[in-house]
């Protein structure tokens, strides 16, 4: 490392503790000043305006009636509004066939040197462009049989498909939250873990015989107080798994906030109920008639969860392809029928079918994706979502308003006739520390790295304290000066960092992200060498022994320039 060159020279340590399932990050900033140099100025004395310029990217799906990508547009046949008020498109980006046709330039080999062919031509796409594509398997809202038939489709749907630039993430829960397989643009992986996955448990088969005993003990039932007393039990215990269901959802979908480019969710379940048991509640209400059983039903309601879930989607430009695995259904409550009268259980079955599709539609309709339902074969459902995701564009604006945490609605025109516009309906305008936030915890989650500013961090040796199982790790972030915008004020030059840490350990124990301001002031005249050198700035953390990882997320408030590393460390013996 070349010397350092700054005035005065700040130090900042902050203590990560690991305890029981939760830990935090604690920030304790400690003065530490050079002998001679003078004291950094304050943000008063600092005459300069920070301007952020954000821009906000819609993706638009556009097809015809039948549902062909619909290709050939120009920027100037999209129309855009905010909260219903119209903004201008600023930035234009149109792909057909997986190739950049407008809003992108690549670079062009010499004059002489041969192109290669369009069909292994390497496709040149910007990293806000690229694709996450997350296959999400609810097991524990699936059947096993209709979960490996759809398995199956889905490894072929992979091979044609994916593409080389693409990167795809396997995704299981069963009642808690496992990646099977992290971003890879290996799609073999993928496929192996898909294979391996049809030999995993589905929880649905328990939940239907939960459900038949059910309306077995509502059809033998003395009365309508015994009848809703049984109904209330079962809602509860159905709302409780939903509850899980949708956290699980919402912190996943968080989780790829700070990931750049699109970002797309096969959901594949057998569909989820948006209100608890709402069947069960119509069954009564048809048994003993002047109930208000669908009046209580209202009590368990998932959809406002559900909806959470589609709003942090729209806030990470997360799309939802949700797939019923369960295909055409065959009615269920034959018996219910037999016993309770004519067409009662066929009226039960389309409720209940209703119910579980509904949270399908709801994910993909907010979110600008789609809903596959009611196929046995969802092949060549999947290849035409493998259409849209290749053929779209891409609306960016800069909104009048910058980071002000708000939700904002949003509505996309085209200048055509019989088309039919996919979007996300909502975004959320971030302030600058949720966005670093996200990417710092992204570069935690995925081993994400976007360091344009050459960030380096150094660990220290780890000494473990006294009388404690904890051990001290130092870390330095290295900056080179060069890559940070400085900036003349009388006598000196003034930068404005911000440094953001988090950490988790080998069982995955998160902490917050904390934030530091970092101010830089040089004398003018130093300027030169300190070009030529790196801005250091430390930090400690307290941490138990074995294998961590450290997340560091830097921004130039000057420039908004970011960087984020993610290192692995080994702590203790």
């Amino acid at each position: 490392m070349g010397s350092t060159h700054r005035a005065p020279s700040i130090a900042f340590f902050a203590v990560l503790y690991f305890a029981l399932l939760l830990p935090f990050l604690v920030t304790l900033p400690v003065a530490a000043q050079e002998a001679g140099e003078e004291p950094q100025p304050s943000d008063s004395e600092v005459f300069i305006d920070i301007v952020n310029v954000k821009v906000v990217n819609v993706d638009v799906y556009v097809t015809d009636k039948k549902g062909n990508p619909v290709t050939g547009l120009k920027q100037e046949d999209f129309e855009v509004f905010e909260d219903r008020k119209p903004i201008p498109v600023s930035n234009f980006y149109a792909v057909e066939g997986g190739r950049p046709v407008a809003g992108f330039t690549p670079e062009k080999l010499p004059e002489g040197v041969p192109q290669l062919p369009r069909r292994i031509e390497a496709v040149e796409i910007p990293e806000d462009q690229r694709l996450h594509l997350i296959l999400y398997i609810d097991n524990f809202n699936i059947h096993p049989h209709t979960r490996n038939r759809v398995l199956r489709e889905l490894r072929q749907f992979l091979v044609q498909s994916v593409r080389r630039e693409d990167r795809v993430m396997l995704v299981n829960y069963n009642r808690s939250l496992h990646i099977e397989q992290p971003f890879t643009t290996d799609i073999r992986r993928i496929n192996a873990s898909l294979t391996q996955m049809e030999k995993f448990t589905g929880f649905r088969a328990m939940q239907d015989s939960e459900r038949r005993d059910l309306l077995d003990d509502l059809n033998d039932a003395r009365d309508e107080f015994t009848a809703m007393s049984l109904v209330r039990s079962h809602a509860e215990s159905v709302f409780n798994d939903l509850t899980f269901t949708t956290r699980a959802l919402k912190e996943f979908v968080t989780m790829l906030a700070g990931l750049p480019g699109r970002k797309a969710i096969i959901y594949v379940s057998d569909g989820v109920p948006r209100v608890a048991a709402e069947e069960m509640f119509h069954f009564v209400e048809n048994q003993y008639s002047g109930a208000s059983a669908i009046l209580e039903s209202f009590n368990y309601d998932a959809t406002r969860a559900f909806q959470a879930v589609t709003t942090a989607a729209n806030e990470n430009r997360v799309m939802f392809y949700a797939v019923d695995a369960a295909g055409l259904r065959t009615p269920e409550y034959v018996s219910a029928e037999n016993r309770g009268g004519p067409g009662r259980g066929a009226f039960i079955d389309n409720v209940r079918v209703a119910n579980l599709q509904s949270t399908l539609y709801l994910l993909a309709d907010e979110t600008g994706g789609k809903a596959i339902v009611n196929r046995n074969n969802v092949l060549s459902a999947l290849r035409q979502v493998s259409e849209e995701l290749r053929n779209y564009y891409s609306l960016g604006f800069q909104p009048a308003h910058s980071g002000d945490g708000r939700l904002y609605n949003l509505r996309v025109k085209v200048k055509r006739d019989g088309v039919k516009v996919y979007h996300r309906q909502t975004y959320r305008d971030k302030t600058v520390r949720d966005e670093m936030s996200d990417g710092t915890m992204a570069a935690l989650h995925f081993d994400y790295e976007d360091n344009s500013m050459d960030l380096e961090l150094e660990f220290g040796e780890s000494i473990k304290r006294e009388n404690s199982r904890h051990y001290s790790l130092p870390i330095k972030v290295h900056i080179p000066l060069a890559k940070v915008t400085l900036v003349p004020n009388g006598e000196k030059l003034l930068g404005r960092l911000k440094v953001f840490v988090a950490a988790k350990d080998d069982q995955d124990r998160l902490s917050p992200v904390q934030e530091q301001f970092v101010p830089i002031s040089i004398p003018a005249d130093r300027m030169e060498a300190a070009l030529q050198a790196n801005f250091t700035y430390s930090l400690e953390l307290l941490m138990r022994d074995g294998n961590q990882t450290v997340s560091v997320g830097v921004r130039d408030e000057y420039s908004a320039q970011d960087s984020f590393v993610t290192r692995r460390v080994k702590v203790g013996s």
